[in-house]
This record gives structure tokens, C-alpha cells and sequence, in this order.
């Protein structure tokens, strides 16, 4: 590393994390451009990159366990903000490195990467502070598992406009997913049987957004109809949350 990148580090309280920029351009869907910006938030040596789909009427996070030091006690023990477009396409251009440094002072990041023969480091100032995101769960919530592959096989075949109607059935494994003209539907076996009925509406064109595939899931994950009236689904370091949408 330069000695002034060296010098730099020592004079200043800051947090630094450590994550691979491939995993980061990935979890934040690339170049695609959102109407509400994406959400980081880094504690407990975990990154979570939430993205939103029509302002929130489909919500993806992607957790990830990264390194993460501390200088002085004043430094923030965690660190959540709003992704600028400008922090995700510069991100694009580094997926040559295995790994970059971002090092946060206050409201200011600085990128670092290395290759054994030169680093570069660009500074992006006054990122927008932004509470995590996340919807508190409850035990009137109706849970069960179905295979991860099996849910996002169907979820991608899935017609592109319209409604998608998703029903469990009491005392019943079998899941229905119907689409609202009639021209498509599916059906999937939970492992264990629904203790009651209930009943999920919401646009094609957000599920299948929220659902792209994604690597090292577990083979199982669990689908929630929530008693706030959201659908929730979570697998391993993945979890989507929808809103209910009648309309059509």
C-alpha cells in the first residue's frame, strides 16, 4: 500500500470493511436503476444490501459475513446508508479485485482496492444516513418450507404483467399460485401441512424481480404469510418481502 493510503489510516476514527465488489454488484442488481435507492447496513461483521421494487412494494436483502476493524471507540459499531448510483457504478468497474476496502468516517466512504502490483483509492462524501429495514414478525404468522429451487424455477416462469394469486390450504400441503387471466398456475408441496387457510395477492412483475436466482442458497426455504398482511420469504442469507396488491 502507498505510505500515504498508510499515513492516512493512522490519523483518522474511522470503520473499515472488507467484501468482495463481485458480491456487492450482484446484490444490488447491477446497473439496474431503482425509484428508491438501495439500503447498506453493516453490523456484527454481517452486510446487508436491501433493494426495493416500486417503491417498496417488493423489498430483497442479501446478506453477506465480512471483516470489519475499528479505530477509537468513537467509531460506529454500525452503519447504515442509502447506495448512490455513483458508489454502485465505480463498484461495477472494480470486480477485477477479490476483495475491496471501504473505509467509513462519518458520512464519507473511501474505496480502496489492491492487486500485488498497484492500488487506487476514490472517496465518495456525504453519504445519506438511513435506518435498517425489516418487518418485525409475529406468531400469528403462517410459515412453511418448500424447496428453494422448486420456488424460484416457478417464480421465474411466471407471466410478466398481471396478478399472482398464492394460497395455502388448511390442514394441506399443497401451495396454489394462480395467475389472474387463467393462462398460467402452478402448484408446490410444503413439507409439512398448513394449519390454516390463507391468502396472498401481488404483481407478477415484482415477483419475478425479487426472485432471481441467487448462489449457495439452502435447499429449503420458508415462505411466511404474514399477520401484517405481507408475504415473506427467507432462505439462508436471502430474504423478499411483498406487498399485498389487489388491484389489477
Amino acid at each position: 500500500m502507498p505510505f500515504q493510503m498508510q499515513r492516512e489510516f493512522k490519523c483518522k476514527s474511522y470503520m473499515l470493511v472488507r467484501v468482495s465488489p463481485e458480491w456487492l454488484v450482484k446484490a444490488w442488481y447491477g446497473k439496474t436503476q431503482f425509484k428508491t435507492p438501495p439500503v447498506a447496513c453493516i453490523s456484527n461483521n454481517q452486510l446487508k444490501i436491501t433493494t426495493f421494487k416500486e417503491y417498496g412494494q417488493g423489498m430483497r436483502s442479501l446478506s453477506t459475513v465480512v471483516n470489519m476493524e475499528y479505530v477509537r471507540e468513537e467509531s460506529a459499531r454500525e452503519y447504515c446508508f442509502e447506495i448512490p448510483n455513483c458508489f454502485r457504478a465505480y463498484l461495477h468497474h472494480l470486480q477485477f479485485a477479490k476483495e475491496v476496502r471501504l473505509r467509513f468516517e462519518k458520512h464519507d466512504v473511501h474505496i480502496v482496492a489492491e492487486t500485488p502490483s498497484f492500488a487506487i483509492q476514490y472517496k465518495i462524501q456525504h453519504l445519506a444516513p438511513k435506518q435498517d429495514v425489516y418487518i418485525q414478525t409475529s406468531s400469528a404468522d403462517i410459515s412453511l418450507e418448500v424447496g428453494t429451487e422448486d420456488w424460484m424455477h416457478i417464480c421465474q416462469t411466471m407471466p410478466h404483467k398481471g396478478q399472482i394469486t398464492i394460497e395455502c390450504h388448511t390442514k394441506k400441503r399443497m401451495l396454489t399460485i394462480k395467475h389472474s387471466k387463467n393462462n398460467w398456475g402452478a402448484c408446490l408441496m410444503a413439507r409439512s401441512k398448513a394449519p390454516t387457510y390463507k391468502k396472498f395477492v401481488c404483481g407478477s412483475d415484482i415477483i419475478r424481480f425479487c426472485f432471481k436466482p441467487v448462489e449457495n442458497l439452502p435447499a429449503f426455504g420458508s415462505i411466511s404469510f404474514m399477520e401484517c398482511g405481507v408475504f415473506k420469504w427467507e432462505s439462508g442469507y436471502m430474504k423478499v418481502y411483498l406487498a399485498p396488491q389487489t388491484d389489477e
